[in-house]
């Protein structure tokens, strides 16, 4: 279930989502974001993170959308460390993403000492579900801090906004969350006065409680209002990746440890950390969209499409440069059947000088045609392979094909 779930959404995304989320997973490296964090220490501020995410997100909008789904699904299982797979079907799509989960959910639990627990309480939900589900805890705690920091006016801007999402919800989700805050309207008067009284995640805390999962996904739009209250104008997922990534980069033993002399070593050990980080964080920007339309049924077949367009691409470099190493190999013979014959030449006492002369330079014209043949054929054996390596970087399934 969890590897469908994964597989749907991953093909489900399109346009500036899924080029934001290539960029946050393909091609952000630890230098540019901590270059500019360092510009955005004023708390609140993101301002060159944003301009910086959106510019190369944009340079990504003349590649097909299957071309950077399978970038992101192979760039999750290269960094998983997950045995490269052929892609040619929807089994073995899902197969990779249920490998995916698999093992970004045993990540969790390393990267966070209370997941394990959670899990356990939330157990006969599905493993991505949980994942997503912690995650958005986590910031439904983060959102309510920020919530009860921000001023009277913006506390009523987005109470009302919170008071809509009520409004909207069944006569009976509405009783039962009067019933628990023990009120008998739900004005925006009445909510900010909770808040000020009690705090937002006491408000928050019964309408998951009340609501269940689907409060995650049908309330997005309530995050997302925050982000904006705060001066962030991006998408829940984006907001929810930016601030998880800035939480990380603005701990401060990382970013002392690199300036201040932590090294190459240093550098690399916090590169591989904030990819781990990331992970969860991707997997819950690319799946919650696709909980909200979990009926929705895609295809897989521009994905495998796209795969396979790489796959015969790598048959056909790995053809070219057998038939060009066997190419090779008949010029290298040639070569040394022609340096044996200059050398019986000059051995040979019963040839006059000027025969001897010119039957060298004939032969010494041969040897040069043949060097310079295996000299354009290892050239091109070379050009082919690099190419070849190349693709194997860029399509990590292929490299253990």
């Amino acid at each position: 279930m969890s590897g469908r779930l994964l597989a749907q959404a991953l093909v489900m995304l399109k346009g500036k989502e899924l080029r934001t989320i290539h960029v946050l997973c393909c091609d952000t490296g630890i230098v540019d974001l901590l270059s500019t964090k360092v510009k955005d220490l004023l708390p609140g501020k993101a301002d060159s993170f944003i301009h910086h995410l959106e510019m190369k997100a944009a340079a990504l909008m003349n590649y097909s959308d299957a071309k950077l789904q399978l970038d992101i699904l192979l760039e999750m299982a290269k960094r998983l460390e997950i045995r490269g797979t052929h892609l040619s079907t929807s089994q073995e799509v899902e197969d990779l993403t249920t490998a995916v989960v698999h093992e970004a959910d045993k990540l969790m639990i390393l990267q966070h000492s209370q997941y394990q627990r959670y899990k356990d309480i939330h157990m006969v939900q599905d493993p991505l579900q949980v994942m997503v589900r912690y995650q958005l805890d986590q910031l439904l705690q983060q959102t309510s801090k920020e919530l009860d920091k921000a001023s009277p006016a913006k506390q009523r801007e987005y109470l009302a906004k919170v008071q809509q999402f009520i409004d909207q919800l069944p006569d009976e989700k509405q009783h039962q969350i009067k019933e628990r805050l023990g009120v008998e309207q739900l004005t925006k008067e009445v909510l900010q006065r909770i808040v000020l009284t009690s705090g937002s995640s006491i408000l928050f805390g019964i309408l998951v409680e009340v609501f269940g999962f689907a409060f995650y996904t049908s309330a997005t739009s309530l995050f997302a209002s925050l982000a904006g209250l705060l001066g962030i104008t991006l998408s829940f997922g984006t907001y929810t990746a930016l601030t998880s990534m800035i939480a990380i980069l603005a701990n401060p033993i990382f970013i002392f440890g690199l300036l201040g002399g932590g090294g190459i070593l240093f550098y690399r050990s916090q590169s591989r950390k904030l990819r781990g980080r990331m992970l969860p964080i991707l997997l819950l920007q690319i799946t919650l969209p696709a909980m909200h339309n979990s009926e929705v049924e895609v295809s897989y077949t521009s994905l495998i499409d796209a795969w396979l367009t790489f796959y015969q691409r790598h048959k056909s470099l790995s053809a070219d440069i057998l038939d060009l190493e066997r190419q090779c190999l008949g010029s290298k013979k040639e070569v040394a059947h022609c340096k044996q014959a200059i050398q019986k030449i000059k051995q040979n006492k019963y040839n006059s000088a000027a025969v001897q002369q010119r039957e060298l330079a004939r032969l010494e014209r041969t040897l040069r045609r043949y060097q310079a043949n295996e000299r354009h054929l290892q050239a091109k054996i070379d050009a082919r392979v690099k190419e070849r390596t190349a693709l194997e970087s860029q399509i990590y399934g292929l490299a253990h094909i």
